[in-house]
């Protein structure tokens, strides 16, 4: 098998879709050129960073951990409690460092 053919069959490899015909064949390639043994183990390990499960918050405490990630944002301000007294404009803010309006948008 060419390495071109080969490369159209990694993703199905991977996948569980090719006959044990076509797999046998794809492996001997791997065993044979080492770009594409090389290629199919990034893929591989791609896959498997992808099939992992992201920790997702309960939804129903998403509103409890968004307002705590804003809560953490603006504690970490340099110009906390700032963003509330008129007096103090976006400009002010900015000039003290503040992120936090940048972080709003």
């Amino acid at each position: 098998m060419k390495c071109i053919e080969v490369e159209k069959q990694i993703d199905s490899l991977l996948d569980g879709e090719v006959s044990s015909v076509i797999r046998e064949e794809v492996e001997h390639h791997f065993k044979e050129c080492r770009i594409c043994g090389q290629t199919h183990e990034k893929l591989r390990a791609v896959n498997e960073l992808l099939m992992k499960p992201i920790p997702v918050p309960d939804p129903k405490r998403l509103d409890e951990f968004v307002m705590d990630a804003f809560y953490r944002l603006r504690q970490s301000c340099n110009c906390a409690g700032k963003q509330n007294n008129p007096k103090n404009s976006r400009r002010d803010r900015k000039k003290a460092g503040c992120s936090f309006d940048d972080a709003r948008r």
